[in-house]
């Protein structure tokens, strides 16, 4: 018996994703929500210098230019 292939077999099926678009966009924005919570709680309780740190250490800009938006 042959594997599935894209042609025998939906993305959806093979990725075991919910073909349900307003799932993805729910999950996505909870995300978002908590990763904005999240740092908005670790820059109130670091100093700034631990901040920027733990900004670096993801690989993120320090956030001067979002944040002035």
């Amino acid at each position: 018996m042959n594997s599935p292939t894209l042609a025998t077999e939906r993305y959806t099926e093979q990725n075991y994703i919910d073909s349900n678009p307003t799932v993805h966009i729910e999950q996505s924005t909870l995300e978002y929500l908590y990763a904005a919570f999240s740092l908005y709680e670790c820059k109130q309780t670091l100093n700034r210098k631990q901040y920027r740190a733990l900004l670096e250490e993801y690989g993120w800009d320090k956030g001067a230019t979002e944040e002035r938006r």
